[in-house]
């Protein structure tokens, strides 16, 4: 998989927010993101596998600062982005 974008590319300790990952070939991927203080639910794929969706929940003590996110499947792991929690 190959991420291009990340939306948005921040948010607040203590949020819950809606992210959309767009890209190529993320078909059957599972998100990473590292770092504590921050869950993932609701992950899904277009049918093309251009588009990443889930929602991630910040806990008011999550690490402040830039998180790194990728996408995983059988094809391998994608390119990193940044996610920068406030």
């Amino acid at each position: 998989p190959s991420i291009s974008s990340i939306t948005p590319i921040s948010a607040s300790a203590g949020s819950t927010v809606p992210l959309t990952l767009t890209g190529t070939q993320f078909f059957a991927s599972q998100i990473a993101v590292l770092g504590s203080g921050i869950t993932v639910s609701n992950q899904a794929v277009n049918g093309s596998g251009t588009t990443f969706t889930c929602t991630l929940t910040i806990t008011a003590g999550a690490t402040i600062g830039a998180h790194t996110v990728t996408l995983s499947n059988g094809a391998g792991t994608s390119n990193p982005v940044t996610f920068t929690v406030n």
